[in-house]
């Protein structure tokens, strides 16, 4: 018999013996993390979204002030992105001593090592979340969770951008099933792992805020649930508890951020502004929603841009758990093959999206990427979806066992292929990513701001195959062509000393330079920059305006 099957035959609940248990975990473990590494670190540096130059001064400002004990330098931003400036900025270290300090000119030496970590950690993340899932539901669940989210184009694409979101979505994703599984079995590791990631996305951005309500009532849900106790040895329980996991958190919060060890109740305040300007400011200048400029923040962005930037099968087998769980929660129908603890356990990450949901649709600053911490939770409801709609059909059709498996296995390795097909044929803009149900990528632009800059890469691309490309002077209206072409780029307001002008697909959905792209919006652009059906950038020869 292969190895294979004695794998598969394991992943369907035949035991193995232990060395067998250990080589299939083994193995399994090292295939999770190469299908979840691999599309991360694959062209990886290829393009430099617009905030992402800030990001790599950042991390080298964080660690020149480590290296010269400079504690209070270490207060780089409000975000803070203090996890992202740690690993960043150590991965981009050795670059420091060969290259020097990075500049727009040696950008593209150092955007590598600064996004590596960032796929590393998500790579592994999506590992942890196999483990983690499988001790809440089972294997297989475990395993689709896992290449789910490996494979979600979202939450891939900016995967591989050093910026502070993914980091976020990881570690209180983690943080959050820690604590289902202390709350199942009781184990305080689980709440010591729970509070760490906590700790870590603190770390990370303010948002992680949102997982304070879902801490505190996971854990009281934890008390309640002993038998044998009174009212008040339970409260006393709960207290103990919370004290413990947000003192374990403040204590990584305040080792890893070295600005706390001096100015602790300073820096508090400084993002608790930084936290009340996000919540109640609308974003510079204007944004674009629904084929509309929009000054301010509209009430149905967030949810449109969650059904835009799913994939169908997540889209489809999350509200088809979100079905069983109302179904059984509201008594209309329960399916007797569905645990009572699933159903339990759904809930908890029901309410952990809810949660964070929302909290952000109260929020003045509006952006897609926002929202990137449910997304795993999500794509752990459409495997659980996945499951129990197909163990359902099945056993309704035929009740022999290998034909269950066979065709279990069919379905599974389609509707993952067809996940993986939603994203990896984009690589590496798998940003350029809407889901096909609500018209993809031809209707995104009329829908929602599309473009962080990537595609400027390509213009630059093709400005320096031009003869005389070092002594050219492109106009850019959008950031990410510079760090990669020849020549020399100014701002739209230099446009007319230009020789090529560069226009942006976002910049010109919200209006932006527009007496500029009044002259030339109704000209043949020389080369149009189109990425997955969507026209990025348009490249204009100036000298074409003057002759004419």
């Amino acid at each position: 018999m292969s190895n294979t099957w004695l794998i598969m035959k394991g992943i369907y609940g035949k035991d193995l013996g232990k060395w067998g248990n250990i080589y299939k975990e083994l193995l399994l473990s090292i295939f999770l993390f190469l299908i979840a590494f691999l599309p991360r670190i694959y062209l990886l540096g290829t393009i430099i979204t617009a905030d992402e130059m800030k990001w790599v001064y950042r991390s080298y400002d964080f660690i020149s002030a480590l290296l010269s004990h400079d504690w209070i330098g270490t207060f780089i931003t409000g975000h803070p992105g203090v996890t992202t400036m740690w690993v960043s900025g150590i991965s981009m270290a050795f670059k420091y001593l060969s290259v020097g300090s990075p500049t727009i000119e040696n950008l593209p030496l150092y955007i590598f090592c600064a996004k590596f970590p960032i796929a590393l950690i998500t790579a592994t993340g999506c590992v942890i979340l196999y483990f983690l899932v499988k001790r809440i539901f089972n294997e297989k669940i475990a395993i689709i969770s896992s290449l789910l989210v490996a494979l979600d184009p979202f939450y891939l694409a900016h995967s591989r951008v050093i910026h502070l979101d993914v980091l976020l979505a990881t570690f209180m994703t983690l943080s959050v099933l820690c604590l289902i599984i202390h709350q199942n079995y009781l184990k305080r590791r689980y709440m010591l792992f729970s509070a760490i990631f906590a700790g870590l996305a603190f770390l990370t951005k303010l948002p992680a805020i949102i997982l304070v309500p879902f801490i505190v009532i996971s854990l009281f849900l934890s008390v309640h649930s002993l038998a044998n106790l009174s009212n008040r040895i339970k409260l006393i329980l709960l207290v103990k508890n919370i004290i413990s996991f947000f003192s374990i958190a403040a204590i990584v919060f305040v080792v890893l951020w070295p600005v706390m060890w001096i100015e602790p109740l300073h820096t508090v305040y400084k993002l608790g502004a930084t936290a009340q300007g996000a919540a109640t400011h609308f974003h510079e200048g204007a944004g674009y929603f629904m084929g509309e400029i929009i000054y301010s923040a509209n009430p149905f962005f967030y949810p449109v841009t969650l059904l835009l930037r799913l994939t169908p099968v997540s889209l489809i087998f999350s509200f088809l758990a979100i079905v069983f769980f109302l179904f059984r929660t509201l008594k209309i129908k329960k399916l007797e093959y569905i645990p009572d603890r699933d159903y339990k356990n759904i809930g908890l990450l029901l309410l952990y999206i809810v949660l964070f949901f929302s909290v952000m649709m109260t929020c003045l600053k509006q952006g897609d990427r926002y929202l990137l911490p449910i997304f795993p939770v999500i794509d752990i409801l459409a495997a659980i979806g996945i499951y129990y709609v197909i163990y359902g059909i099945i056993s309704r059709i035929n009740k022999n066992k290998e034909f269950k498996l066979k065709w279990s296995i069919i379905f599974f390795v389609a509707l993952i292929l067809f996940q993986a097909c939603s994203s990896l044929p984009l690589c590496p803009y798998y940003l350029s990513y809407y889901n096909p149900m609500l018209g993809g990528s031809e209707k995104a632009p009329r829908i929602t701001c599309v473009g962080w800059g990537e595609g400027m890469n390509l213009a630059a691309d093709y400005l320096n195959d031009k003869e005389n490309a070092k002594n050219l002077t492109v106009a850019v209206q959008y950031p990410g062509s510079g760090p990669y072409f020849k020549g020399k780029t100014v701002g739209m307001s230099n446009a007319s000393s230009a020789d090529y002008i560069v226009f942006y697909i976002s910049a010109v959905q919200r209006d932006r330079d527009k007496n500029i792209w009044e002259k030339y919006k109704n000209k043949k652009p020389e080369k149009i920059i189109t990425i997955n059906n969507i026209n990025y950038c348009w490249i204009y020869k100036t000298k074409v305006e003057v002759n004419k």
